[in-house]
């Protein structure tokens, strides 16, 4: 029994050592070469040829996702001064009260409406990284600069609804 009471004791002074570092320091936090060299791959954005333009099907294509946002951002325009005012009248509401909840449920319509725009991006990201694969690797000649401009234009829609629906949530008591 005394050559155990004493273990204990001993080895619970040295359990703490062993999580210690050791004589070589802490590893280092720098680039490694790896990270440093230049990579092979370039980082330079691909772009079409000037003179190439998009296929007919790319063009439709296009045409349909830009309608898309565009009959998102009518519906979300013609329903937003509605919740604005829904939301106004909630502003100093407390959390769980009546015209809270239903400037909420107001928002969440609103949101519905953004569901063409938000659509059209994600596809428009799609469609430009397949046909900028495409065109890198030979098998397409052009269109990457008219899907550009869709998706800018698409984007700036979204980035508009994004900036209102903020606005409004900050008119809201947090719960």
């Amino acid at each position: 029994m005394i050559v155990r009471s004493r273990a204990i004791p001993l080895f619970l002074l040295l359990l703490p050592s062993a999580c210690a570092g050791g004589p070589g320091g802490y590893p280092s936090l720098g680039k490694r070469a790896a990270e440093v060299t230049p990579s092979i791959v370039s980082q330079a954005p691909i772009s079409a040829p000037e003179s190439a333009s998009a296929e007919p099907e790319l063009q439709s294509r296009l045409a349909e996702l830009t309608g898309m946002a565009e009959r998102a951002r009518a519906a979300f325009d013609a329903r937003y001064d509605d919740v604005a005012r829904q939301v106004r009248a909630a502003g100093a509401a407390p959390v769980s009260s009546e015209s809270w909840v239903a400037a909420h449920v107001a928002l969440g319509k609103l949101e519905e409406t953004r569901y063409g725009s938000d659509f059209a991006l994600a596809s428009l990201d799609t469609l430009y990284g397949e046909r900028a694969d495409a065109v890198a690797l030979g098998k397409a000649s052009g269109g990457v600069a008219e899907i550009a401009a869709a998706r800018d234009a698409v984007s700036a829609i979204v980035a508009g609804q994004n900036g209102r629906m903020e606005a409004l949530r900050g008119m809201l008591v947090s719960p």
